[in-house]
């Protein structure tokens, strides 16, 4: 992180316009991005506003549409997505990988007035194209030419001085685990509120990479609006099939990841230290005496098994699913401060952030600024469902009146559906979702998340699943090949450490792994 004796103070924000005007004033010839690996071509924060001007005049002649937008991570998929805004029109981004049936779930309730297809877009987008006369769509190729030929500012409209607060300047879908596609309503007010709010609680790092897909709002937010606010330089990795060799070839400071991509590096380097032939390693990362030594110390100590993390990575957020505690320990020994937050599309999406300053492993952090949490109903140990409420709020799912009613309670606040407690410091930690709860005979409630967290990180658990079936709880495996006695045998070290009532009754073992949400989390059926 940058110190704070270096921090450019992060004024209030109305919308994207304002964003971009402040950052060319302060940041204007430092590198915004880096991208194209690994030709690594740069672009200056200057040259970025006016690429996104030149796009935005060229959408500026009519303004109110829904412009339904999809493409891999790129320079130009940012650029889209601010001049869409910019001009007055609503952003509609979606999944690059997305099928037919989604694809026409999505069009039934949003009926889009146009649609840019960027590089790397699914064959049903493709074939989506065609059906859109040629005043209503634009191509890659044509978005690369426009961008060519950038304006300033002086060439586009002047955007409203205050953006309308009752008119979403994004739609973003989400169906959760599971479920037909919602598309939330956000303001650019409702997302900037979040993102200097975020910004301000962790001043993102000098450099950044940007791994997580801009279709969704923890990449949005976290990773491009709030770097952009304290100008850093984002590496875009394009590809998450080469987020090793990305991570390496830029060696960022910091990153934004979801807990599949940890997880993934957990196993890679808890192997390469069970292998080594020097015992040390093993001893040190499996017990405490380490943590004696200066984070550089333990930084330099690990170095050879954090060369696939880069030699720079020091900061994480984590967010989008629960974390184990196990796996933030194990990078915190490596030198790898992982900071664990909760967020959800329909609040622009971070609620709650672990911070430098405040950093309680196990917990998703303190609420950020722009908004409130309460608990409602809670029980004897101050569990209930986490409730929200601020600035950072949707207007509603759109076409969905009932569902965007059902959301609120009769106070306004926003019912998450997960349950969780405030600490006495008022950091917040989730215990489960509502709907996910097992409910024994006995009475006793269990949370699947609880025992996914603990079998995660077992010697050959690649992922893991829990549910119940006819009065048993069971846990569905896809692990490595010829590790199944080894799984069977840490399952049987987890139940021995649990309660009765949340034991693992049966493991199934799976030859392929679990269908996955955009953001890697696995569907719950």
């Amino acid at each position: 992180m940058i110190t704070e004796t270096q921090h450019t103070p992060i004024p209030e924000l109305e919308g994207f316009a304002s964003m971009l005007r402040f950052i060319t004033r302060q940041y204007g010839a430092q590198p915004a991005f880096c991208h194209d690996a690994p030709q690594m071509r740069r672009c200056s924060y200057a040259a970025f506003a006016d690429m996104v001007y030149a796009l935005s005049d060229t959408l500026s002649g009519q303004s109110g549409r829904k412009i339904l937008f999809a493409g891999q991570n790129s320079l130009s998929f940012i650029v889209t997505f601010f001049a869409v805004v910019c001009s007055g029109n609503t952003a509609v981004p979606v999944n690059k990988d997305i099928g037919e049936a989604e694809l026409r779930q999505i069009l039934q309730n949003c009926q889009p007035d146009m649609l840019i297809l960027l590089e790397g877009a699914s064959d049903a987008l493709h074939k989506l194209y065609g059906t859109f006369a040629p005043e209503a769509r634009l191509s890659a190729e044509e978005i690369r030419r426009i961008l060519q030929t950038p304006r300033t500012e002086a060439d586009v409209p002047e955007p409203d001085a205050s953006p309308a607060v009752e008119t979403p300047d994004c739609i973003v879908y989400t169906s959760g685990s599971n479920g037909v596609p919602k598309g939330v309503m956000l303001t650019q007010s409702a997302l900037m509120a979040d993102a200097v709010s975020f910004t301000r609680a962790v001043y993102p790092a000098p450099t950044s990479l940007l791994c997580l897909p801009l279709h969704h709002m923890f990449g949005w937010t976290t990773s491009v609006l709030g770097p952009l606010l304290c100008g850093a330089e984002i590496y875009i990795n394009g590809d998450s099939m080469l987020l090793s060799r990305d991570m390496q070839l830029f060696s960022p400071v910091h990153i934004q990841a979801v807990p599949a991509v940890l997880e993934f590096f957990y196993r890679q380097i808890r192997r390469q230290i069970r292998n080594d032939p020097n015992p040390a390693y093993r001893q040190a990362v499996e017990g405490e005496e380490i943590l004696e030594q200066s984070v550089e110390e333990r930084r330099i100590y690990f170095a050879k098994f954090r060369a696939m993390l880069g030699e720079q990575l020091r900061y994480v957020i984590s967010g989008g699913a629960a974390l184990s505690r196990e796996i933030t320990e194990f990078f915190w020994k490596l030198g790898v401060t992982i900071l664990c937050g909760y967020g959800m599309t329909e609040c622009a999406p971070v609620i709650s952030l672990n911070t430098i300053a405040c950093n309680v492993f196990g917990s998703i952090g303190p609420v950020i600024d722009c908004n409130q949490v309460r608990i409602a109903a809670p029980d004897a140990e101050g569990i209930g469902e986490i409730r929200v409420k601020g600035r950072n709020m949707m207007l509603g799912y759109y076409n969905r009146e009932e569902e965007t009613a059902a959301a609120f309670d009769a106070a306004g606040w926003l019912k998450t559906g997960d349950k969780g407690y405030l600490d006495e410091n008022r950091c917040l930690f989730i215990t489960g979702r509502i709907k996910n709860l097992i409910i024994r005979s006995s009475g006793e409630n269990v949370s699947p998340e609880e025992l996914e967290l603990a079998l995660s990180v077992l010697p050959g658990v690649t992922e893991v699943l829990v549910y119940e079936q006819a009065g048993l709880i069971l846990a569905e495996v896809y692990g490595e090949s010829g590790m199944q006695e080894t799984i069977r045998a840490g399952v049987d070290r987890v139940n021995g450490a649990l309660p009765m009532y949340k034991r693992i009754d049966r493991v199934l073992f799976r030859d392929t792994p679990f269908p996955k949400t955009p953001t890697n989390k696995i569907k719950r059926n």
